[in-house]
């Protein structure tokens, strides 16, 4: 399975045609060059394309993905996930017309798809279109999840690397922590504020969720409330640069206020702030934005690890998987007890159907934090897909156990295929 900002949305439920042999493929030579055959039916090529659209997504080839999703889509121009990626590859080459056309189409037959609704609102954001990303987002969260998004031991495409599969807490959360965001840029601040208390009620340890609401206490002229949330980030992240720097705006603290100034504004030279402006673009979903800073940052540092998990979650986030997995080994190469790399970097090899691999990584995650339930969660989904089912509902059972709530319907599902 795997999460968002994470709505659990199976791709072998959406796109049916997945559930079929592999299909034939002759290789034959044309004018020099390799080129394949497909021997079979419609659903043989509609698998064929699908699967060579997501081998380039992955690899970043985004204009030969289009192509063949275009393929894909040409024999079966009611699979909704051939839209929903094809629309990502458009986003990745600035063709944000055409993406928001694909999250149309996938709206238009099923207005309750919840990817699409987060993408297409998200594009709005972008594009500056906040009145129609608000409407989204306020659809987005009172959309009951229904049992064909609910599907838990699959893949969807949004995702956060470092919890592994965000729980629907996690997921409403960012939901409202974006509708926060819109609605701050439309001057909405007290319903801004709203949204901001809501996201933390359901997920109250991200320190950006209360960066943000600060800044919309700010705007309401709350200053005392602002200074307050400024501080509550910075218990739950001591070193979050732009949370030091948003309190000790408020402060009287000049000296420190100047210097903080020349680290965010002045200084290029020093990788934390650079790094940090990276954070604030990659929780505003502005990835590109968020890569050139992690970029920048590492070409100044190269040995920071939490800098390769951060730039590896982004590229997740770009479906650069290759990219991802090398960040990630680079950053258990600096850090080898590094649990929260090898979770990721395991939820990766899960996206390219690595169960070993993944379960190895998610093996190595429990044995330097036994604390974390998704890590069993997880672990149990791999093995799961390899049909070690009693292995696999030991392990959701155990997350079950710890406390994991959305652990409940794997428990249910799992543990019945060992019976």
């Amino acid at each position: 399975m795997i999460p968002i900002g994470n709505f659990i949305v199976s791709r072998w439920i959406v796109c049916t045609f997945l559930i079929i042999a592999p299909c034939t493929i002759m290789p034959i030579q044309l004018f020099g060059q390799q080129v394949y055959e497909v021997r079979g039916g419609r659903l043989k090529h509609i698998q064929f394309y699908y699967e060579k659209g997501l081998d380039a997504l992955d690899s970043n080839r985004y204009q030969d993905a289009i192509e063949y999703f275009d393929k894909c889509l040409k024999y079966d121009p009611y699979a909704l996930e051939p839209y929903f990626l094809r629309a990502m590859a458009k986003e990745n080459i600035g063709d944000k017309d055409g993406a928001l056309t694909d999250y149309n189409i996938i709206l238009h037959m099923i207005p309750e798809h919840v990817e699409a609704l987060f993408g297409r609102g998200l594009l709005y954001y972008h594009m500056e279109r906040y009145e129609f990303a608000e409407t989204d987002f306020e659809h987005l969260v009172v959309t009951p999840v229904n049992e064909t998004a609910a599907v838990f031991f699959k893949f969807s495409n949004y995702e956060s690397g470092v919890i592994g599969v965000m729980s629907m807490e996690a997921k409403e959360a960012e939901a409202y922590n974006y509708l926060g965001l819109i609605r701050s840029k439309l001057g909405k601040h007290q319903k801004a504020i709203e949204d901001f208390n809501k996201a933390i009620s359901l997920y109250p340890g991200d320190p950006n969720f209360h960066i943000n609401r600060g800044l919309a206490f700010e705007r309401n002229d709350q200053l005392e409330q602002a200074k307050s949330d400024y501080r509550r980030a910075l218990e739950i992240d001591d070193t979050n640069i732009l949370a030091k720097y948003n309190s000790l705006r408020l402060s009287d603290d000049k000296e420190s206020i100047a210097l903080y100034d020349d680290l965010i504004d002045g200084n290029n030279l020093i990788a934390e702030p650079i790094a940090q402006r990276g954070l604030a673009k990659f929780n505003i979903g502005d990835y590109q934005g968020a890569l050139k800073y992690y970029n920048m940052a590492l070409a100044i540092d190269d040995s920071n690890y939490e800098f390769y998990l951060n730039r590896g979650m982004i590229k997740e986030k770009l479906r650069n998987l290759i990219g991802a997995i090398n960040d990630y080994t680079n950053a258990i190469r600096l850090k080898p007890d590094f649990a929260k790399a090898h979770l990721n970097r395991g939820n990766v090899y899960v996206k390219q159907r690595k169960y070993k691999e993944a379960i190895s990584d998610y093996s190595q995650a429990i044995i330097f934090d036994r604390n974390n339930s998704l890590t069993f969660y997880n672990r149990g989904v791999a093995k799961y897909n390899l049909k070690d089912y009693s292995a696999a509902c030991d392990d959701v059972t155990h997350a079950l156990e710890m406390g994991l709530i959305s652990a409940g319907k794997a428990v249910d599902a799992m543990c019945n295929k060992r019976r």
